[in-house]
Parts: C-alpha cells; sequence; structure tokens
C-alpha cells in the first residue's frame, strides 16, 4: 500500500483537515481520501475556506472519498433535503459538483447523522457499518470497507495488421474508384464470384494504396468509472428524485 500525503495550498493548512492518496503500485489508480471535522461553531469565513478546500481536493480527482464529521445534523441524506441557509447549501453544491453519495445511513450521535463518508465510486465501497462508541466517545463508529485496488490491465496488442480508416485519403479513393470502367472491369465474368474477385481486387489495390495501418502500441484499459460530468448528474438526478411529491 503507497500513501501520499496531499500537500494543501497554505490558505487551507490552519482547518482541521488532512487528504492522502492511497494506491497499490503505479498501475491502480489513487483513492483519495480525505478526513475533516467542522466545529459547530466555525465562523462563516472558515466554512466557506472548508468547502474550497474541499472542492479544490476533488478537482482532477478520479476517485474521491470524503470521511468524517461535519456538523450538519439538519441534512436529510435519504432525501437530500437541508435548511435553506449559505453553510447547507454551500456543501450541497459541493456533493453534487463532485458526483458524491452518502452512504451513512444511520444516525451516528443521538438521531442525527452528523459523520458522513462521502464517496464518489458507491461500487468501490461495502459492508457499511454503524457501531457503537469507542472508549468515552460521544459518536458511533462508522466502519466501511473501500477496494482500493481497481488495477489497470495492460495488454500488448499488435496493431499492425488493422487498417487506420480515421486516416485514410478519402479524396483519393474516391477519384480512383471513380476512374474504374466498371464494365469493362466485369466484361470477362461469368459468375457472380468471379464478380466478386475482380470487385475485392479493385477495392483492396485501393486500400492498400491509400489506407495506413495502424502503429505498434500498447494499450491500457483502465478501471472502469463514472466521469466525473456523469457522477455529477447522478447526484442531480438523484436530489430532484428526492423532491418529488408522494401522493
Amino acid at each position: 500500500m503507497i500513501l501520499t500525503q496531499v500537500d494543501l495550498p497554505n490558505e487551507f493548512r490552519d482547518l482541521e483537515l488532512l487528504s492522502v492518496d492511497v494506491t497499490c503500485n503505479s498501475e491502480v489508480l489513487p483513492f483519495r481520501l480525505v478526513v475533516v471535522y467542522r466545529p459547530p461553531d466555525s465562523s462563516k469565513d472558515n466554512n466557506e475556506r472548508l468547502v474550497s478546500a474541499l472542492d479544490w481536493l476533488g478537482n482532477g480527482c478520479a476517485r474521491l472519498c470524503v470521511m468524517g464529521d461535519l456538523n450538519l445534523p439538519a441534512f436529510n441524506w435519504e432525501q437530500f433535503v437541508y435548511p435553506a441557509s449559505n453553510l447547507y447549501n454551500s456543501f450541497a453544491d459541493l456533493i453534487c459538483s463532485h458526483g458524491l453519495s452518502q452512504i451513512v445511513e444511520e444516525p451516528t450521535r443521538g438521531q442525527s447523522i452528523l459523520d458522513v463518508v462521502l464517496i464518489s465510486d458507491v461500487l468501490s465501497c461495502d459492508a457499511v457499518e454503524v457501531s457503537p462508541p469507542i472508549s468515552t466517545s460521544d459518536h458511533n463508529t462508522v466502519c466501511f470497507e473501500l477496494n482500493i485496488a481497481f488495477t489497470q490491465q495492460k495488454s500488448s496488442v499488435a496493431l499492425s495488421s488493422k487498417r487506420n480508416y480515421a486516416k485514410a485519403d478519402w479524396n483519393s479513393i474516391c477519384n480512383m474508384l471513380s476512374s474504374v470502367d466498371w464494365h469493362i472491369a466485369f466484361s470477362n465474368c461469368t459468375t457472380a464470384q468471379q464478380l466478386w474477385d475482380v470487385f475485392r481486387s479493385i477495392t483492396d489495390q485501393v486500400i492498400d494504396s491509400f489506407v495506413p495501418f495502424f502503429k505498434d502500441s500498447k494499450h491500457v484499459s483502465k478501471p472502469k468509472l463514472y466521469p466525473k460530468h456523469v457522477r455529477k448528474l447522478y447526484a442531480e438526478k438523484k436530489e430532484l428524485i428526492s423532491h418529488i411529491p408522494y401522493s
């Protein structure tokens, strides 16, 4: 396991925030883990800087997991309903912007869900469990399994025998085919097979002349992850669905 601490800009270093990139090796996309605590008496400036810091950490990050105590007791995570205030609006916008999903579904202190696990790829997370507090803590413990090792599968693909039609000289192909006198070309043909053989011979010559081969290269099949804009749309869809009135 390889852990690399994320170096935050100076403007965020006084916040109660820690982030590391976790991976198994160079062939695995890193998972950015962020641990955060927002005191309930945080000033407006600190709240805004905390949201900006989390936004900075999420930008350009393929996989993101934000966990900690945000002290947002009035946030209804199941229905994605929250009070109309700058504090709640800013965190809701952040969550939608990065396509995050809250996976803690049980209260962590009293009847409130104060401790959250916001994750961009819910398929990488499993076995979420809220357990009793540890020692003298007044918060329940949140346990979950995180699958880090979505390895990239390398495969050497020989492409030198495949035509790259995207780079074909289509103007020359059209000119050459239009210059063929097909009546003369087919004049000695008496069967369908002979007609096909002549046609294939001419078209093969055109392809050989004006359609290049792919160059040999190594392709890497990356982990199947929803791109950021899809995760964002999914989060927005979830929010809209939560506001549909039930009869």
